[in-house]
């Protein structure tokens, strides 16, 4: 488990450090918010003169970006487990809370 976190955060900063020069590519898809929006609202409430670190900046942005995108993908595989299981009914549920079935 530990392996596949940090197997998980270093995509998320190749991807990070990946996505400005990609940014361009997308301009016109229905992605462009993802590579637009937040790093451009951020760079505007740190430095709201210019483009003074805005490449760095974006590199940051988009590497949180990825590990909150990778951290939901992780944990929705067991919530949709849950979800099922309690979707299945009261019969299957009881027999995970023991022999008698309260």
């Amino acid at each position: 488990m530990k392996q596949h976190a940090i197997l998980l955060c270093i995509a998320a900063m190749v991807f990070g450090i990946a996505s400005p020069f990609f940014a361009g590519v997308f301009a016109s898809t229905p992605f462009a918010a993802w590579f637009h929006l937040l790093p451009t609202a951020v760079d505007q409430w740190l430095w709201p003169e210019g483009d003074t670190l805005m490449l760095a900046v974006s590199m940051m942005v988009f590497t949180v970006q990825y590990l909150v995108l990778f951290a939901v993908a992780a944990a929705t595989p067991p919530l949709i487990l849950v979800a099922l299981d309690f979707l299945a009914g009261p019969r299957r549920r009881s027999r995970l809370m023991g022999p008698r079935g309260h």
